[in-house]
Formats: structure tokens, sequence, C-alpha cells
């Protein structure tokens, strides 16, 4: 299960209004949405029932119970989590964990389309069905139904469980969390937030009765503290008359509905705190504004609203601009605003430093605000920024809406008790609002955000810092800053006239269909392969790949690290003369992407654009075919920035963990933990150029791929004008294998500072010659692997929150791998690794059954069907295939795997990769005292 810490209020996405009673203005539509049915049950039982076909046959519940952490006695921190943990062990209808069998015999795959989380205010439970057939909904119905009022909670059941939700524990310390944890005690000071953590506390954990478990379940989980968020391909009024008949009888609650504190006090003026933490020591500064979340219904309201979100994000785009201006001190900065429990929202800046020079920071970014404060955006800015905003509204409205995601609009709702305002009056109201804002409604909105009084300057301190800004200092320097006058700057998105290319057009050929018409081939004058396939599942957008043979599989271990380096600093670059914040900054209404692709066998590069600035997108690669360029002192700063984070992490147990395994398996070979020494000392960008226009701009013996929303004439008549000139020209390379070594001792290592032992077992099986289907087999084997190693670690022997095990084989590698990876307490590492070795030697012996690979089957293939329909998705089969035969043969080969797929096939493969696989062990435990 998921702990999230915090859940907060979502602001109604585009309807973004901060909510607030206001009877001089025109009400908003609330709560008239054709497309949703809610209402309540006779007991109190609410419910959101939201048709929907995209995708067909798919239905996504939701039960929100609200009720979190906030909600806890002093002696139950943590129950509200262990309540969620329970309703998967025992219930009226489900004994024991048969709800997980159950749910998996109906196709749906537990941690993935079964889950659930509890976070301060709320428990959400989500089951993702895979079809709409009448026994699914039922079956889903009868566990909420058993969830909301028929939880066991028996003592044997919650034993067991107690080391599972410890393990899950466990596996969040760090420093992260730790330094997470120190900011959010200071933002949310004198607030029950600050003292109820959704995991719990430990002892707690341990020592709490049955039966205040029990209490915290009969005391919030009653109808009318409960919704049910359905979103899907449902018939409403037969949906409906089952939610009555399984929800219905849950008995009407006789007392009132207790109140929770929810508030956290707003100190009044600027104070200035610091945190550290060991392991998590990179300076940063965040300043945020604290105000009181306040409904407003109204139109007015929702106008304001959206003033605030355009004005948000253009503060982004000025300090994208700020942080070219300060590159010496600052790697990053963002600004964004949300809700901060409950009942209060935090607008807040964020920087991250290169360097603890907290004095200077502050004062540069109070100068900012003081910049913005008196001089505001500019027409040109605001005018920019609304034009194109119009245009992505009226993109967005044309697409469809996925169930999965209205789902969780109405999660928020239903958590929140908001209205519902649909998503058709939103885009209405978004395409005519904007039409009405002007520059002075921008910088009103600019200036709200940064008004309020009650201020945090929060500072990380960076390794080896001990002092910070005081409250006083903070202070002083904020009053000089707004005391001064700032001369201002142009922030406006300005707009670059990119260089045209000049290029020689060229012609093309029609060379035929393929996949039942979905693709059609021609061939350029030059030689080149060009493949299309035309969707319009993403109204205007386009999606394009230049891919050939090669990539870092096909150097050198050495020469493909220095390879990689290249292409990064030319993408960081730009596109051959253009740098990238021209790119950025195009005089476009839609994001213009061009990177280059290296992967273990492939290369080139990929983009997308709208189809109005797919010649731009093309443009933009011949410039990046014809040259390559890096910033200034581009290496220099990768080295820094290199040394930088080594030397930050150079104590960092888990990064020493990684390195040393890489280093006892690949002996010699550089890795990303262990690189060629040349990178940081020898090497010259003179080398790095060299080796970029050898390796990536010597080939281009390209397969063009595009796929997406574009006439095919149009697209043909600028593949002519921009591709058929391209030079093709072709590198011959070899491919090396690297092969990983099999140290017979198990590398144990006392580092961690976190009291629980990471187990990563690793296994190499020889000779395994490649084939699809083997690698696909190898990927089910995978997952049947894990389900087998939860249920004996976890659901029997309670010593492990979660396992993960991956089994795959690279094309081109004689020997496949496996990788399985758990975290526990230190004590058990050598009983759950023999357990481990247990469950890998009895499947060995016994196979799967074909009960367990029919439902693994059946949960893959609907998801193998849904990444066909997604036009990334068909984007990557497609290439695949023509990049590994020369055509689409191979386009949805693992679906015919997975329905061909036999229990025989399966278990003759699994005992022979077990039976001859080497296995490698790793630990990591806590350092000695």
């Amino acid at each position: 299960m998921i702990v999230k810490t915090r859940f907060g209020r979502l602001m109604m996405a585009a309807m973004a209004c901060l909510l607030a009673a206001c009877q001089t203005s025109e009400m908003l539509p609330l709560n008239s949405d054709p497309d949703l049915v809610q209402g309540r049950l006779d007991n109190g039982f609410r419910y959101y029932l939201a048709p929907n076909d995209a995708p067909a046959k798919r239905v996504y519940l939701r039960l929100v119970v609200n009720a979190g952490s906030m909600h806890e006695d002093d002696d139950q921190r943590g129950v509200a989590h262990m309540v969620e943990h329970m309703a998967f062990n025992g219930s009226k209808h489900f004994k024991g964990n048969s709800v997980i069998n159950a749910l998996e015999d109906a196709g749906l795959k537990f941690g993935i389309d079964v889950n659930a989380f509890t976070d301060f205010e709320n428990t959400v439970y989500l089951l993702n069905l895979p079809d709409n057939r009448p026994q699914t909904l039922e079956l889903a119905l009868r566990i909420i139904a058993d969830w909301a009022a028929e939880v066991s909670i028996a003592r044997d059941d919650l034993d067991a469980e107690r080391g599972i939700v410890l393990e899950e524990w466990r596996a969040r310390l760090g420093p992260m969390l730790r330094l997470g944890d120190k900011k959010s005690a200071i933002e949310m000071a004198g607030s029950r937030y600050a003292m109820r953590d959704p995991i719990g506390d430990p002892e707690t954990i341990r020592q709490v009765s049955g039966k205040r478990v029990a209490d915290f379940y009969r005391r919030w989980y009653r109808p009318d503290n409960m919704a049910l968020v359905a979103s899907g391909d449902i018939d409403v009024a037969k949906f409906k008359a089952m939610v009555e008949q399984y929800l219905g009888a849950m008995p009407t609650a006789t007392t009132p509905l207790e109140t929770v504190d929810f508030g956290i006090p707003l100190q009044d003026g600027l104070r200035a705190a610091k945190v550290h933490e060991v392991g998590a020591e990179e300076p940063a500064l965040e300043l945020s504004f604290f105000s009181p979340l306040e409904p407003d219904y109204s139109r007015a309201g929702y106008r304001r609203e959206l003033a605030e979100q355009i004005a948000g994000r253009m503060l982004n785009l000025r300090l994208q601009q700020w942080e070219k201006q300060h590159q010496d001190w600052l790697l990053s900065g963002a600004f964004f605003s949300s809700a901060i429990g409950r009942e209060t929202r935090q607008s807040i800046f964020t920087l991250q430093l290169k360097k603890g020079e907290y004095h200077s920071a502050v004062s540069a970014l109070f100068d900012l605000l003081a910049t913005l404060k008196q001089h505001g955006f500019s027409d040109k800015a605001v005018a920019s920024q609304l034009k194109r905003q119009l245009k992505l509204e009226q993109r967005r409205a044309d697409k469809a809406v996925y169930s999965i995601d209205i789902a969780g609009d109405l999660v928020t709702t239903a958590a929140n008790l908001d209205p519902w305002l649909s998503y058709k009056d939103r885009a209405r109201l978004n395409l005519e609002l904007i039409g009405s804002l002007t520059t002075e409604d921008i910088n009103q909105a600019l200036a709200r955000l940064t008004a309020p009084s009650s201020r945090l300057l929060l500072q990380t301190l960076g390794a080896g810092e001990i002092s910070a800004l005081t409250s006083a200092e903070a202070n002083a320097l904020w009053q000089q800053s707004m005391s001064r006058q700032h001369s201002d700057f142009d922030a406006g998105q300005q707009t670059s006239e990119m260089p045209e290319f000049k290029a020689e057009a060229g012609s093309s050929r029609f060379i035929g269909e393929a996949a039942e018409g979905r693709l059609k081939e021609y061939r350029l004058s030059n030689g080149l392969r060009l493949v299309f396939s035309q969707s319009d599942l993403n109204p205007g957008e386009v999606h394009f790949k230049a891919l050939t043979v090669g990539g870092m599989g096909s150097l050198a271990p050495s020469e493909a690290q220095k390879l990689r380096l290249a292409v990064n600093l030319a993408d960081e670059f730009g596109a051959g003369e253009v740098p990238q914040q021209a790119i950025i900054n195009y005089d476009s209404d839609y994001p213009l992407v061009l990177s280059s692709l290296l992967d273990g066998q492939t290369q080139g590069f990929s983009g997308w654009a709208h189809r109005d600035d797919l010649a731009a997108l093309l443009q933009l690669f011949r410039f990046k075919l014809q040259q390559v360029q890096f910033a200034s002192n581009a290496l220099k700063h990768w080295r820094e920035e290199y040394q930088a984070t080594r030397a930050q992490y150079a104590n960092d147990p888990g990064e020493q963990f990684a390195s040393t395994i890489d280093a006892r398996r690949y002996p010699g070979v550089p890795t990303v933990y262990n690189p060629a020494p040349e990178l940081l000392t020898t090497l010259t960008e003179d080398e790095l150029l060299a080796d970029y226009r050898r390796h990536m701009l010597g080939n281009t013996d390209f397969i063009l791929f595009f796929v997406g929303d574009i006439d095919e004439a149009r697209l043909i008549r600028l593949a002519e004008q921009y591709l058929a000139g391209i030079e093709v020209k072709r590198e011959a390379r070899k491919q090396y294998q690297i092969r990983p070594a099999t140290p017979k001792e198990r590398l144990q290592m006392p580092v961690s500072g976190e009291p629980r032992a990471e187990t990563e077992v690793y296994l190499t099986s020889y000779p395994q010659p490649w084939s699809a289907k083997q690698a696909y087999l190898l990927s089910l084997m995978g997952e049947l692997i894990q389900e087998q190693l939860r249920l004996k670690l976890r659901e029997e022997a309670s010593g492990v929150y979660g396992v993960t095990a991956w089994f795959w084989q690279e094309p081109g590698e004689d020997f496949s791998s496996g990788r399985i990876s758990f975290s526990s307490d230190p004590e058990r590492v050598d009983e759950l690794i023999q357990q481990l070795h247990l469950v890998l030697k009895r499947m060995a012996d016994e196979g799967v059954s074909p009960h367990s690979l029919e439902n693994k089957r059946r949960q893959r293939q609907d998801r193998l069907q849904r990444e066909l329909k997604s036009n990334l998705g068909w984007l990557e089969a497609v290439s695949q295939s023509y990049m590994a035969v020369g055509g689409p043969q191979q386009i949805g080969q693992n679906i015919r795997f997975n329905e061909e797929v036999t229990a025989a096939e399966l278990n003759s493969l699994l005992k022979q990769f077990i039976l001859q696989s080497r296995v490698f062990e790793a630990v990591m435990l806590p350092a000695s005292e």
C-alpha cells in the first residue's frame, strides 16, 4: 500500500477556483454535469458515477474514506494506515488475503490495478477493472462493501500485518524523508499535521491493541463519511442499482460525525529557519507565502484563480531567464502554489543552489520579487502568454478525457466535499475568460500570490555549513530590496526567428501499406525509408523518430561513455547552431522538442511538435545533422558538477553499495558509478566534438518514423523538402558484449545509517541464445516469480513490505539475467534469502500452475493491447520492429506470445534458467557501532 504524506487540495485543476461563497457575483454552474450522476443513499453514503468510454470496457472504482492520520487519537498513531492494510487481510466474504486472489482471478494485478493509500485526511482504495462484465462489477462492489463495513481485524491477521507495516516504515527511512519531516515540522508548526505522520509511530504499530484498531474503523468507516467514485464504460442506471444493493445495506450512523481541526496557525511576518540532514545536503532555499483557503464559487472567483494560474506560469518562465543570469551559484528555480493541509494555501519559490551562499541568494531572490512588484509583467509578455494559453485550452478542449483521470478528479471532489464543475463547463469558461484577461488582471494576480504576510524563508544547509540567515537578517534584506528602485528587464516570451535551413528538395515514391493499412511506407530520393501512421488520438500532435543501427553496444565501454557525455552536452546546447533557449522561446503555441537517442543497439533522434510547427522541427533536425556545438566551458561545468555530486555522495551508503556491486560484477569496465578516468581528467571538448561527429553525424542511414495527426500529403511534401536531401552516411561498427562476473561469496557491506538491510540477488544463466519470444517469456517469468516471493516473504513470513523481481535478456546477448531485491530487518536477512532460494527451487521443480499463468497472461493481455493504442506505444512498437527485422512483422508480437504461451514451455525455461544460474548475493547492513 502507499502512504501519502501530503494529499492536500488539488484546486480543482483547470477549474481551480479558490473556492469562496460570493453572493454578489454570478455563480458557477456547479453540480450540473449531465455526464455525472451523484447522490446519497438513504444511509448517507455518497456516490459519483461518471460514464465514459475512453477507453472502452474499462471501469475505475475508488472508495474514498474521509479519515486519515489526522483522525487518530494520540494512542492510535499509524492506525488509519493499519486499517487500510487490514482491509486486504480478512473480511466477511473474503477470509485471509483471499480478496487478492479473487481480484487476480478477475484479471487485476496487485499493486497496479489493486491498491490503496492513506494520507493525512483520507484513505482511498483503488480498483482498476479490466472489463465491465456484470460479474466483474459485482465482485468489485462486494469487495468495496466489505472494505466499507465488514473488515474482520482478527488478532492473528493483525499481528502478522504489524511486521509488514513496520517493514513499510523501515523501507521509507532515509535522509530525504527526515529532511522533509523537518521542513514539515516548521511549515505546519502548531497543527495536528505536525504530529500525525500517516505512516505512524513504530512503537504504536508494534503495541496497539486490536480493540483500538477496530475502534478507529468503527468510528470513521461509516456511510456518511465515505463515497464511491466510478468512472468508465458503465450503464449508469444498472450500476446505481448495484451500488444501492451492496452499499445501501450499511446501517445509518446514529451519532453525529466528529470534527477534526485541520487548521495550520499562520505566523505573521517573515521568519527564517534552517534545516540540515546528513545525506541530503544539497543547499537550497524555499520562500513560502501562506494564506487561508477560502471558498469562492463565483464566476469572479474562478476568473481570479485562472489569472493566478497564468501568473504562476509566467513566474516560472521569468525564473528560467533569471537562472541564466546567476549560473555561478544557481542550479534551478521554480514556483508553485498549492494546498498544504486542507485549509491552507502555500505559494512557494524554490531555489537549488550550487553553493551555500545564502545571503547573496536571498538578496537576489528578494530583488527579483521587488522588480516584479514594481514593474509586473509587460503587455507584450502577457499578450504572448495569453495567446499561448488560449491555443492550449482550445486543443485541450478537443482531447478525449480518460476515465482514470476523471476518477482522480472525482476523488478530490469526494475527499474535500467540493462541488463539481463539468469538463465542458471548465473548457467553455477557460476559453471565454482567457480572452477577457488583461495585463492588469495578471499583475494583480501576481501581487496576490506574494501578498500574504505569513512568510517563511527555509534554508537547507549543505555539507559542512552551519550558518544561515536569521529572521532579523532576512527582514532587513527584504526591506532593502523592497525600498530600492529596480530596473525592469524584458521577461516576455522572446520570439526567435530560427535561421531557415536551406535544404535541397528531393522526391519520394510510395512503397505500400502495412499493418492493415495503419502504416504507409515511402522511399525518399536519397534512399531513406519513411514510415507514417496517421492518428488523431491527440489532435494536432506529431511524434517523430529517426533511427539507425549502432548505439552504446557498438562501442567499447569507455568510448560509449564518452559518446553519451558528448550527446548530453550537445543536447544541452540545442540543435546545431540553434541554442536551446531559442528553441524554448520559438514563437509557437506548442512545445517544440528534439533530442538525441542512444540506446543499446540503436541511435538517432526523436522529437514532437504540433503539426503547424513540423517544418520547424524538421529544420532543427537538419541543423542537428549539420554540425555540433557545446555551450561555453560545457565540459568544465560538467566536471565541476560531477565532482560536487561525487563529493556530496562520497559518504552516501546507497551510492557506495551500488558502486561496489558494479565493480564486483563488471571489474575494470567503466560504468555510471565508476566512469572512465579520462572523462574526469584528460578528455578535451575537441575530442568529444569529434566523437559526436564521427558516431552520431557520421551515421545517418535512418529509417524515419512519423505518428500523429497530420495530413499525409502535407507530411510527404515536408519530407521531400527537408529530409530527402540528407546525405546518407554509414559507419561500420561491431557489437560489443559485456558479460557480468558472478562472485561466489556474498558481498556484505555494513555501511548503512538506517536500521534496515538492503538485499540484492543477481542471477546469470548461460548459454541462452536471444530470441524475441524468450525475452518476453523471461519478463513474464519474472512477474510470476515476484508473485510467489511476495506470498512467501510478505504474506507468510511478514518479513518484507515488497519484493521486486526482473528477468530479461537484451538482443545480442548470449546470457539471460535476473535481479531480485527487497529490504528487511537486518536480523532476518539470512532467513529471507534462504526462503528466496527455496521458492526458486520449488518453482524449478514444480513449475507454475496453469491457473497462475492464466491470471498473469490475462493481466498482461490488457496492458499490451492498451500500449498499442497510444501514439507513443504504437510508435515504439513500429520502430522496434523495423529496426529489428526491417519491417512491420514484429508489431504486436508480444500479444501473440502472450496468447500462445503454455505452462509447459514457460516451465521448461524456468527450470533451465534457475538450474543453470550463477548467483551473486549483495547485502547492505547498518553500520557497525
